[in-house]
């Protein structure tokens, strides 16, 4: 993107989204607001989980959600045991950004209001369906502003595309054989639930 295409209006715009998540994302973490998910869990003491087959296998509850988006959220939070973190980018083609719709961290899930996600800048492979790219969390971090967080430091960051027009970034520090197995398992559970 460039900043000369970009008037003073989307700028200040982007801004504003960007500090409402930022005031959303500290009062859940001091515990100001409660959060969506029902998970307690303290991401200091979080360890990951297996069954992942076992989460997503109830595909005909998922299936029920109203909307794909809601649905897509769900299947992030379902998703939320099984990873240090995951972020779900809402990819607009037209205005070639990005928008943070859900992450979770530490078995926490954050769904802000849709006034308060804010737009990230990330260039993003072509996504296609059954294609997982997967790098080094540490280049992804900072985008997020979690580049301070030690557990995350060591993982990888594995990028895949559940339906049209959004990103999971799933961030896993399992050796890769678990990861492959892992990330398999999600894929596949993804298919199953979002596309009908």
């Amino acid at each position: 993107m460039e900043l000369g295409r970009w008037g003073l209006d989307k700028i200040s715009q982007i801004s504003d989204r960007y500090r409402g998540f930022s005031r959303f994302l500290t009062e859940v973490l001091e515990g100001d607001r409660p959060l969506l998910a029902s998970s307690e869990t303290d991401h200091s003491t979080f360890s990951v989980q297996s069954g992942i087959e076992q989460a997503l296998a109830s595909e005909s509850e998922l299936k029920s959600e109203p909307g794909v988006l809601d649905r897509t959220v769900r299947v992030l939070s379902r998703l939320s045991p099984f990873f240090e973190a995951g972020f779900m980018l809402k990819v607009n083609p037209e205005a070639q950004n990005l928008e943070l719709t859900a992450m979770f961290l530490g078995g926490r899930l954050f769904h802000p209001p849709a006034s308060e996600r804010p737009l990230v800048e990330l260039d993003l492979p072509e996504l296609k369906t059954h294609h997982v790219f997967c790098v080094r969390a540490l280049k992804v971090l900072p985008v997020f502003r979690l580049e301070n967080v030690k557990s995350l430091r060591h993982a990888d960051a594995l990028l895949f595309s559940p339906r049209e027009n959004v990103a999971f970034i799933l961030l896993c520090n399992r050796p890769r054989p678990w990861q492959i197995t892992a990330i398999e398992a999600t894929v596949i559970g993804c298919e199953k639930i979002l596309h009908e």
